[in-house]
């Protein structure tokens, strides 16, 4: 028996060429099984709780590459694209998209993994595009006081 494994989301993205630039890559950040535990009263997964959650942590972690101090949320968005359902693996990657002075805005896509009855080839694997969010960071100091970014954190690129 072989795994197999399928990928399903809106609009692929154009072949790159030799003149535009390479994307940056989506850095996995969260990973997790979604049970019974995490739906609403109607069997489907509550978006406000772990999904929520995923993004949260995602967008947190690549604040804390940026800077070392205290960072808290300022704003999310948040567009919910596909239904995610009990047993799929939910995984949570950031992009860092722009560091302000005192604030950090990141990407996060989560996906949905999730797997296809068997069949005589094997057990495929189908990966669903769940939702999308943009999440802002303000940098705090230990007061809570805002304060600039001090571009310290755990990735020295910055």
């Amino acid at each position: 028996m072989t795994n197999k494994q399928t990928t399903v989301q809106p609009d692929p993205a154009p072949a790159v060429t030799q003149t535009q630039e390479q994307e940056p890559e989506w850095v996995l950040a969260t990973s997790f099984r979604m049970m019974p535990s995490d739906t609403n009263p109607d069997g489907n997964i509550y978006g406000g709780g772990r999904p929520c959650d995923h993004i949260d942590t995602a967008a947190c972690i690549a604040a804390y590459e940026v800077h070392s101090g205290k960072v808290a949320t300022r704003r999310m968005e948040i567009d919910f694209l596909a239904p995610i359902c009990v047993g799929d693996i939910l995984k949570g990657f950031y992009l860092i998209d722009k560091v302000g002075t005192t604030s950090i805005k990141v990407k996060v896509k989560l996906e949905a993994w999730r797997r296809q009855p068997a069949t005589e080839d094997g057990i495929e694997e189908v990966m669903i595009l769940a939702a999308t969010a943009t999440v802002i960071y303000v940098a705090l100091t230990n007061e809570g006081k805002k304060t600039e970014v001090d571009k310290k954190g755990t990735n020295r690129n910055w």
